[in-house]
């Protein structure tokens, strides 16, 4: 079940309200589409370029363009090649690329993942195993992981879209489930012969919001609305670790790129930086005013953005151990940030944030350009103190924020 419909979107224009230097945050597209909030966003990797983005209207926008390096803010935009993808039957959560972009995989409220084909086609085919909804979904080169609702974690093999096992048998009925659909369809992938789940003492004891692997695939984080973060061991299928340092439910976890640093943050409107070999707290950040709902790290894990339901989108150095600014562009609450891993060039980072106003937003970066300079250059002494970048649409008056900061140490470089 599936449908399709294209359609050129039409791009706000933007007004920049601050004077801020090319090298800052800017914003240059706005993409509309969705009927309403947008739930999650994400970048492919592959050489098209292209933005995918789920919402609560249970439809995946994918969004089509000409190379965002190349964009200043104030030369003529380019109309954007938009399509709909329809085939959930709830609020779609999350979506994600497969590592080579040929697979858009969307999590949904009706408790299936969708696999799509990210072409004019949009192709489909429904995956289920859940007894939840699925909040979370997640590639490595021949796995999936997902995350639910009904308290586990789950691998699926691939391209064979086959069950393998369930990380945490929580939820009584969803173990059993899963059981049931791997004795049926069998095991897609010799590394994972022995199939069983992992035993309640380790599982999740609530809704489990978001599961990531690290870059090697060996290992799977987890958390969720008990409050924790998980480390998982995937071939022996087991947690080697449960960190208790969040207050509140929390929302969304993220290794860095080199597999060394895990980042969590969720309702206490923190966010932690673990070692993830020796599991030491290396940093805590308290800057946002309510619930952070999504975490992205840029492809070298030296910049993390976190995005909130305060409406702005925070940049963080991590190995400096600061926020280096607040960026206020969206009206309403901010559901979702990415960094595109595929475009770095001359220090240029592109993001993209998506939230309850129904924008998917796209800024453009050079954060690493005050890093280099003359003998005798200190440019982080200019970035002690964090910026405000305020950006509006026709819609709406700027508005401006102060921000604060809190960290222990920095990341090892």
């Amino acid at each position: 079940m599936s449908a399709l419909a294209s359609t050129l979107t039409k791009e706000q224009p933007v007004e920049m309200t601050d004077a801020l230097s090319p090298l800052d945050p800017h914003l240059v597209r706005t993409l509309q589409g969705h009927r309403s909030a947008v739930t999650s966003v994400a970048f492919s990797a592959s050489a098209r370029k292209q933005v995918a983005s789920g919402g609560e209207d249970g439809c995946v926008m994918l969004w089509q363009f000409a190379p965002l390096g190349a964009v200043s803010p104030n030369a003529p935009k380019r109309p954007t090649r938009a399509f709909r993808f329809a085939g959930h039957r709830g609020a779609v959560n999350k979506v994600a690329f497969s590592k080579d972009g040929s697979v858009l995989a969307s999590a949904s409220t009706d408790r299936s993942v969708r696999l799509w084909t990210p072409s004019a086609k949009g192709q489909s085919v429904e995956m289920k195993g859940h007894s939840g909804a699925v909040r979370c979904v997640d590639f490595s080169s021949e796995h999936l992981l997902t995350a639910s609702d009904d308290k586990t974690v789950k691998i699926w093999s691939l391209p064979a879209r086959r069950f393998v096992c369930s990380l945490g048998g929580g939820g009584g009925g969803a173990g059993g489930q899963a059981g049931q659909f791997q004795d049926q369809v069998g095991v897609g992938s010799s590394r994972y012969r022995r199939q069983h789940t992992t035993t309640d003492e380790t599982a999740h004891s609530n809704w489990v919001r978001a599961a990531k692997w690290s870059p090697d695939g060996r290992v799977a984080a987890s958390c969720g609305d008990d409050k924790v973060v998980k480390l998982w061991d995937v071939e022996a299928r087991r947690c080697v670790k449960t960190f208790f340092d969040h207050d509140a439910p929390v929302k969304d976890v993220v290794f860095s790129s080199d597999g060394t640093c895990l980042v969590s943050a969720g309702d206490d409107k923190t966010v932690n930086v673990w070692d993830a070999r020796s599991y030491a707290l290396l940093q805590h950040y308290a800057s946002h005013d309510a619930p952070i709902t999504s975490l992205s790290l840029d492809p070298q894990g030296r910049y993390l953005a976190t995005a909130s339901l305060d409406s702005t989108v925070k940049l963080y150095d991590l190995r400096q151990g600061h926020l280096l600014y607040t960026l206020r562009g969206h009206r309403g609450p901010v559901r979702s940030v990415a960094f595109d891993a595929s475009n770095l060039s001359g220090g240029a980072h592109v993001f993209a944030s998506a939230g309850a106003d129904k924008v998917v937003m796209i800024w453009k970066a050079h954060l690493d350009a005050d890093l280099t300079g003359p003998p005798g250059h200190h440019p982080t002494k200019n970035r002690k103190t964090p910026k405000t970048t305020t950006t509006t649409t026709k819609r709406g008056a700027a508005r401006k924020t102060t921000t604060t900061t809190q960290s222990s140490s920095k990341v090892p470089t």
